[in-house]
């Protein structure tokens, strides 16, 4: 198998992969309720709207937080 074949493979593999995940996140966000995705750690709910402004090209910029009280620990990774 040639390095073109190689790269064309497994691009196929990583479109399938993109796929499944999306079809795997629709199943937990479409079926499953908000109480459920909440115990999951995938929703934040309730969440309280802390700062809005105007920011860099006049674009509106809404900052949330989730309730301090909540005790579940969110799935979410942060960039960086």
């Amino acid at each position: 198998m040639t390095s073109r074949e190689q790269l064309a493979f497994l691009r196929k593999l990583l479109k399938i992969e993109k796929e499944e995940d999306f079809q795997q996140y629709q199943r937990r966000v479409f079926n499953t309720s908000i109480h459920g995705r909440i115990k999951d750690g995938v929703c934040w709910y309730p969440v309280r709207a802390q700062i809005h402004h105007i920011g860099t090209g006049d674009k509106p910029i809404q900052l949330f937080n989730r309730d301090p009280r909540s005790v579940i620990q969110p799935r979410f990774s942060l960039p960086g």
